[in-house]
């Protein structure tokens, strides 16, 4: 996404490409998983740089890290989460026929 803000990356200096994505985070009650580690490594990544991110509702609870020497072939690092906890699925009635989540078959 390479933007670039306070919300998530409190030593940026130059926000960029933000405004949508803050707007999403906030208009959404999401929260960003990621911690203060940056997610771009490499020779061009001249700024402390935070990405990649992980955002989720706030029932959502997740084990992220960042899972550093991993061979990606990208200056990005590979980011683990596993989701510890989450809300139950919604279930509705269509036709006749109990639904959970977006399985409507």
């Amino acid at each position: 996404m390479n933007a670039h803000s306070k919300l998530w990356n409190p030593r940026t200096t130059r926000p960029r490409n933000n405004v949508f994505r803050e707007r999403l985070i906030t208009v959404n009650d999401l929260t960003v998983w990621n911690s203060a580690e940056e997610t771009r490594m490499g020779p061009r990544a001249e700024l402390h740089s935070i990405i990649d991110l992980t955002p989720a509702s706030e029932e959502v609870e997740l084990d992220w890290s960042i899972c550093h020497n991993q061979a990606t072939g990208s200056d990005h690092e590979l980011i683990r989460r596993e989701v510890v906890r989450a809300p139950p699925p919604l279930q509705d009635t269509v036709a006749g026929k109990e639904t959970t989540g977006w399985d409507i078959s």
